[in-house]
């Protein structure tokens, strides 16, 4: 870690993109892989490495170009550090290496219960986190302490450093995880109201087709029975008038 310090040019950009391993969370990675999709644009002349955690982020980079080196999938529910370590340690060891000259965590940031928004931040190198670091060990009222370290500062400082990172990730893990739980929370309340609503149209619809054809079968079976009445009341005047016939044939005088 003691090439934490900025570089003069920047060639390589490591991009460590934290998604979700299951889908039915609305835009949580679409949005995002957008926002990659464009930094990788912009990045593409010089070059980027994309390591993926969660298994729904490498299809779509690999469809905008990008150079996935490492990828990790089923993450355990209880986000063990081990379960996405091997993503992690591939841009770190690159960045130790001065194969890569920045490296950046791509997430999913929770502002709220029912509000979260894409970022990008970078984490290597860790000059400005330093600085901030400093600032606050000379500002007014800071007590300044002295550490003995064993078997001297530099391999302590390098590790430290290093697990300071490994924590910066895992913190975007975790809250990109939050994020999905809210979003599918989310999603799945949405779908059940669009469900509740599809159901209401299509029982007034059912009840609406149902009216209508008891209404047509009752229209029928009054008809068919007027149709009766009338053929009955048509055949008993005919036999009325057979009869008047028939009686005058038989019985000159009565006529």
């Amino acid at each position: 870690m003691a090439k934490a310090q900025r570089r003069a040019r920047i060639a390589r950009v490591g991009l460590i993109v934290v998604s979700t391993d299951r889908g039915l969370c609305g835009p949580l990675n679409s949005r995002l892989l957008m926002r990659c999709a464009e930094s990788l644009n912009d990045r593409q002349r010089g070059g980027m490495e994309a390591d993926v955690i969660g298994a729904r982020g490498a299809g779509p980079l690999m469809r905008h170009g990008a150079n996935i080196v490492a990828r990790t999938a089923a993450l355990s529910a209880d986000l063990h550090f081990e379960s996405f370590f091997g993503a992690v340690t591939v841009p770190l060891s690159d960045f130790l290496a001065g194969q890569l000259d920045e490296v950046y965590v791509a997430y999913n940031h929770l502002s709220s219960a029912l509000s979260y928004e894409p970022r990008i931040d970078r984490i290597l190198p860790l000059g400005e986190l330093l600085r901030e670091g400093d600032e606050g060990q000379h500002a007014a009222g800071a007590v300044r302490t002295e550490y003995l370290y064993e078997p001297s500062p530099k391999p302590v400082v390098d590790a430290l450093l290093l697990r300071y990172v490994e924590a910066l990730i895992y913190q975007a893990v975790a809250e990109n995880n939050a994020c999905e739980q809210c979003a599918r929370m989310f999603a799945m309340q949405t779908a059940t109201e669009n469900a509740d609503r599809v159901i209401r149209d299509l029982r007034h619809l059912y009840q609406k087709t149902r009216q209508a054809q008891i209404t047509t079968e009752l229209c029928e079976i009054v008809g068919d029975a007027a149709r009766r009445s009338s053929g009955a009341a048509a055949q008993t005047a005919a036999a009325k008038a057979a009869a008047t016939r028939l009686n005058r044939s038989t019985n000159p005088d009565s006529a």
